[in-house]
């Protein structure tokens, strides 16, 4: 079908490429599965900065730890079209949005790592938003922030946990990945 489940594995996923250089803190990498390209963001979680903020630390672990429900129902995502048509820029909106409303979520986990998969292609409002963006690529900026959904008072003020800004990408000169994953 195209799609990798497991990129993480991959040894050119930038979770290899960090262990290969000694970097040891637990990974997040999320991948954003389209029918014809994937969007893949790895981050390292400094455990000294969740030290600082007891409140998010408990949220980080139930994410991490807690069920895939959990896991889906809280994953949050802050868009911001920068730079970009005004007809995708009233499209995609700058509002926060659950996106285990409309997409499904698959999920990956080690001791060191949890890959989350949003794969666009199960809703077909996700699937227009990902193909009005790939339509404009080499004139779009778009930055995307992502937390974990506060739903109790003392989970407030929600934090962001990883944020990433996409600039005018060349789809055509994205690199292909030559690893094939074994689904045995």
């Amino acid at each position: 079908n195209g799609k990798v489940e497991n990129y993480a594995a991959c040894p050119e996923s930038a979770i290899a490429r960090a262990r290969k250089n000694g970097d040891e803190r637990f990974m997040l990498m999320v991948v954003f599965q389209t029918v014809t390209i994937h969007l893949v963001v790895t981050w390292g979680v400094d455990p000294k900065v969740l030290d600082d903020d007891l409140v998010m630390k408990g949220l980080w672990e139930q994410y991490v730890n807690g069920s895939e429900e959990f896991r889906t129902k809280r994953f949050k995502v802050i868009p911001r079209i920068v730079d970009g048509a005004g007809s995708l820029k009233r499209l995609v909106g700058e509002k926060p949005g659950l996106l285990g409303k409309r997409l499904n979520f698959r999920y990956r986990q080690t001791d060191t790592h949890l890959l989350v998969i949003c794969d666009t292609a199960t809703s077909s409002f996700a699937s227009r938003i990902t193909q009005a963006c790939m339509d404009q690529a080499s004139r779009l900026t778009i930055d995307l922030g992502f937390l974990i959904e506060a739903t109790e008072a003392n989970e407030l003020p929600e934090r962001v946990f990883g944020a990433f800004r996409l600039s005018k990408p060349n789809l055509p000169d994205a690199k292909p990945l030559t690893w094939t994953e074994d689904v045995g």
